[in-house]
């Protein structure tokens, strides 16, 4: 014969919702500490992706420059397509004052013979890094093309977020990127440290 106290007793309502909340918190967490953005002040993360023409780079064989710009970019992105030609002036500017320029693709959906193709079609004049497993992405906190970091030459992050105010570059009122490379060259701290990207998602595998 079974007793009442045999019988499991029920999962209260309010106790349910205390546990899927937290398992929710949770998942928050998590997902928060995946793509944690770097901020200004901070350390670039350390990395050494293949170039897709060929080779290896590294963060830490990067010596002697006055600065470092790196793209997240992609070969579909519309918007970092409408940022091509803006890209390939400010990555001439940089070389020409000492700062390195690269870009960084991590969207799993885009293999390496396709970035190569579209770079050498849109004539651009900076190495291309491949993120395979989006992890340099991630610990970057990057999470859209384009957006950019720019830091000086002991990798301590100056700037972080969009290229410039307008994906239209007739529209540009403000070049937030060129402004802070103006800056730091000339001595000056730089006075925006941070503007929000808007792009199309990174495709993480």
């Amino acid at each position: 014969m079974i007793t009442l106290t045999q019988i499991p007793a029920k999962t209260s309502t309010k106790t349910l919702t205390k546990k899927i909340s937290a398992a929710f918190m949770l998942l928050m967490l998590v997902a928060a500490a995946a793509t944690a953005q770097i901020k200004p002040g901070a350390k670039l993360p350390g990395f050494s992706l293949p170039d897709v023409n060929g080779g290896t780079r590294a963060l830490s064989s990067i010596t002697g420059k006055k600065g470092i710009v790196i793209v997240f970019t992609s070969t579909v992105c519309p918007v970092t397509n409408a940022y091509n030609s803006r890209l390939i002036k400010l990555a001439a500017y940089a070389k020409q004052n000492g700062i390195e320029f690269m870009a960084i693709n991590s969207n799993s959906t885009e293999d390496v013979a396709e970035i190569v193709a579209h770079s050498k079609s849109k004539g651009l004049n900076f190495s291309v890094l491949k993120d395979s497993d989006g992890k340099v992405a991630a610990s970057f906190g990057a999470s859209v093309t384009p957006e950019v970091y720019f830091a000086d030459g002991d990798f301590t992050l100056l700037y972080q977020g969009r290229i410039d105010d307008n994906q239209r570059e007739d529209k540009v009122s403000r070049k937030d990127l060129e402004v802070a490379m103006q800056e730091h060259l000339g001595g000056k701290a730089v006075s925006v440290k941070s503007e929000a990207a808007r792009g199309v998602p990174i495709k993480r595998m």
